[in-house]
């Protein structure tokens, strides 16, 4: 047997997809394989379930304060995020800033140390520590959001018939079985060093969990 459930949904996040699926392996007396076992072999390997959830989504948008962004760069909506994506100096979000961050400063000789941009310099320029009655740059931006979201869940489950109507269930899980890490919250101050890096994630990591249950 096998079942599914799929679902879409618009929201801020533009892209969802779920779906949930329950197949019942082939051994056993009801199955294909196996309808001449005996008791013991059909306690232990007939009737399992294999049961899966997968969720797919788009990253949120990030909200930024009153930031500068050098107007020779062009419309700051067209700007991406890369995040968890292989770039030059390593992984967006880790290794680098998960955007293009050099249009977020001046490049000028206050910002500069014989010639060369300083990072020091740049964060501490005043310029770019905007008021907050100063808004030229959206409170969010298209393409720059979090890390989109990849988790998929399994379960292997079977249920004993015991006496008087009584039933025993056996359950094998693994939460988040690809151990897929979500990298989260970019920070978006310029100011900060750690701009357009990531230090969290907003999953935890392969969970594997053993449950019994029992109905009378």
């Amino acid at each position: 047997m096998v079942s599914s459930r799929i679902g879409f949904r618009r929201t801020t996040r533009p892209h969802r997809f779920s779906i949930g699926t329950v197949y019942r392996l082939p051994f056993g007396r009801s199955g294909q394989w196996g309808r001449e076992w005996g008791d013991v072999a059909e306690t232990l390997l007939g009737g399992w379930q294999l049961s899966s959830t997968y969720q797919y989504q788009s990253g949120a948008p990030l909200t930024w304060g009153n930031v500068y962004y050098d107007s020779g760069c062009g419309d700051p909506t067209g700007l991406k995020s890369f995040v968890g994506k292989s770039v030059s100096a390593g992984v967006a979000g880790i290794d680098a800033p998960a955007w293009e961050s050099s249009c977020f400063y001046f490049h000028d000789a206050a910002a500069q140390t014989n010639g060369v941009d300083n990072p020091a310099l740049q964060r501490a320029d005043p310029r770019i520590q905007l008021g907050n009655n100063v808004r030229y740059f959206p409170s969010t931006l298209p393409d720059v959001r979090t890390d989109n979201l990849h988790l998929l869940d399994l379960g292997l489950s079977k249920n004993f018939q015991l006496p008087r109507r009584m039933r025993l269930q056996f359950r094998l899980e693994a939460i988040n079985a690809i151990d897929y890490t979500v990298l989260w919250n970019p920070n978006v101050d310029p100011r900060n060093a750690s701009f357009g890096l990531i230090n969290t994630d907003r999953n935890s990591p392969r969970d594997i969990q053993v449950g019994l249950r029992f109905t009378f």
